[in-house]
């Protein structure tokens, strides 16, 4: 084992032998928990490799999320369409934490879905281009909130057609 105190790691692709390193080979990264250059960062306790120290992280660096693929990466998108960064956490997730909205346009987690076109639907917890309905009930568009809501709020009216709040009055 190398010497903590002097920052090295044990590489064994430099030489045969077992050599301290500052430094570890190509493609290896550094894990402080074990003072070895490693090819994959330890999955327990959880660590990812941050690609711009070459070191295995306990958190990922923002702007970058932990990607719980094999691979085990800092990534600065996260690579599917099934998950979204979630930037508190500073991980890859599929579903978003509670107050905040799967964006499909940047897969990140938002509180805020992007305006003017995306809303919030609190039955799926995703951004939508159409508020949802069902057999016994329907959600309207609310641009002022950027939400889906059952009731347009005051000064608007919930047109039917379009499942959106509109200003003002209904005619007729």
């Amino acid at each position: 084992v190398c010497p903590i105190e002097h920052a090295l790691y044990g590489d064994t692709l430099i030489t045969a032998n077992f050599s301290c390193v500052s430094v570890c080979s190509s493609s290896q990264m550094r894990a402080t928990s074990t003072q070895r250059c490693t090819p994959l960062c330890p999955s327990q306790p959880s660590y990812w490799a941050d690609n711009t120290t070459f070191t295995c992280v306990y958190t990922c660096p923002s702007p970058y999320y932990a990607n719980n693929e094999p691979s085990r990466l800092c990534v600065l998108h996260c690579d599917s369409y099934l998950t979204y960064g979630d930037k508190d956490a500073r991980e890859c997730t599929a579903d978003c934490p509670f107050d905040t909205y799967a964006d499909n346009t940047t897969y990140t987690c938002v509180p805020l879905c992007p305006g003017p076109n995306y809303f919030a639907d609190n039955t799926t917890g995703k951004c939508v281009l159409h508020c949802p309905a069902g057999a016994n009930w329907t959600t309207f568009a609310d641009p002022s909130s950027h939400q889906c809501v059952t009731e347009c709020p005051p000064g608007s009216f919930a047109q039917n057609s379009s499942r959106k709040c509109l200003p003002g009055c209904p005619p007729g």
